[in-house]
């Protein structure tokens, strides 16, 4: 495989390029030129492989990659690999394939290289790092807000010295194998998506924070010592083996295919975390096998798929359930007082009513969409009706006490 020096020609071409009298420019550009003769095996435009370096302080973006019409560049495609040195930046503005992508720092101290922009880029291979040799010659991959990274693994370049591997989260990246570095920095907003069959999360000694980490595809993921800040999702087939840490406004969410019961995932009770619990099942069941609680202020979100809780679930005082999809089987323990929201389309109510303790009753559906009773229900609250339709079947709905309001708009 060949190199391709078009770094350099890019910036003799452009209002950066370094500060050469006329004739040394002259002199530097037939140099390159000669060096790409000599490469008589070397034709960008034919198929790759390529080994395509950028370097010299330069932004490429993956469109001119499979220009022809721009000088130097070969088809960059899936066959290539693309060398990423310390200070450079790959703009990902369309979706691309690659074989490699390898982040190279040859500079005297630690290097960072960047790939920011807007699409998806898929590497057949790994997601590499080369850092130079010496403690203070670490390399770090930056992946900007808006990118999507797809790889296998994370791991060291042919030739990597003895500096440290690292990766700095802003947008997403989605790992298949395994991941092979010093630090993993997820900042806020950034997802890491583990989606292989059997995986290890990565993690080091202390706890290893994501901000959303999601565990998909299949198999058992072992994620010992994490902690998620916003989102963990629970997808596909995928299984966790351990308790993670939340943030204080954390989520858990499934959105798995098959039936399972819940899992060291939802340890955690009463679950404090304020952003809840979601249940949006694409198809399959969650079934609560243990006894778990949604705490004071916190949310239990139905949104497609059922959950079974059978005689293990209680709401506590303030909790709510919002029901948007889905549905819910078994019967609501203990006494805490919590309310009920429906929004979306036509359902019938499910086991969400069934507790000693609810309280207040909301319909908000899509217009023309309608809410069936199932069963006679006994609210301590009030019942309002703000859009969509609520039929009551042969049933009643009645307070336990008396008082209270119903609410019903022009909707």
């Amino acid at each position: 495989m060949k190199k391709n020096y078009f770094g350099l020609i890019k910036a003799l071409h452009s209002n950066k390029a370094p500060s050469f009298s006329g004739v040394k420019r002259l002199r530097l550009l037939l140099l390159v030129i000669g060096l790409l003769a000599v490469s008589s095996n070397w034709n960008p435009l034919t198929a790759g492989p390529h080994v395509i370096s950028l370097n010299l302080n330069t932004h490429w973006n993956a469109s001119q990659l499979t220009n022809p019409n721009i000088l130097g560049n070969p088809l960059a495609g899936a066959l290539d690999t693309i060398e990423v040195y310390e200070d450079d930046t790959l703009v990902i503005d369309i979706a691309v394939t690659y074989k490699l992508i390898i982040g190279i720092n040859q500079s005297s101290q630690a290097g960072t290289s960047y790939i920011t922009g807007s699409n998806t880029v898929t590497i057949d291979g790994e997601l590499q790092e080369k850092p130079g040799n010496g403690t203070n010659k670490k390399e770090t991959i930056k992946i900007g807000t808006g990118v999507t990274v797809i790889c296998t693994n994370i791991a060291a370049a042919s030739g990597a010295g003895s500096g440290t591997k690292n990766l700095i989260l802003d947008g997403t990246i989605k790992i298949s194998g395994t991941v092979s570095l010093a630090t993993f920095t997820c900042n806020t907003g950034s997802t890491a998506e583990y989606n292989g069959a059997v995986q290890t999360v990565f993690s080091i000694t202390g706890g290893q924070t994501y901000y959303n980490l999601t565990l998909s595809g299949s198999g058992l993921k072992t994620d010992t010592s994490v902690i998620v800040n916003n989102i963990l999702s629970i997808e596909g087939t995928a299984t966790s083996s351990a308790t993670p840490t939340f943030g204080a406004s954390a989520t858990l969410q499934y959105k798995t295919t098959d039936a399972r019961n819940i899992g060291p995932e939802w340890t955690l009770t009463p679950f404090t975390p304020t952003g809840g619990i979601i249940i949006n099942i694409p198809s399959g069941s969650v079934t609560i096998n243990a006894a778990r609680a949604i705490a004071n202020g916190v949310a239990l979100n139905l949104v497609q798929g059922v959950l079974a809780a059978g005689t293990n679930l209680s709401m506590n005082s303030t909790s709510t359930i919002n029901r948007s999809g889905g549905s819910m089987t078994g019967t609501l323990q203990g006494t805490g007082v919590y309310d009920v929201n429906y929004t979306g389309n036509s359902k019938t109510c499910s086991a969400e009513l069934t507790g000693t303790g609810l309280r207040n009753i909301s319909i908000a559906l899509t217009s023309g969409q309608t809410l069936t009773l199932d069963a006679n229900r006994v609210p301590t609250g009030n019942l309002t009706l703000t859009t969509g339709n609520f039929d009551l079947s042969t049933f009643t709905i009645n307070r336990s006490t008396s008082g209270g309001t119903i609410t019903v708009s022009n909707g």
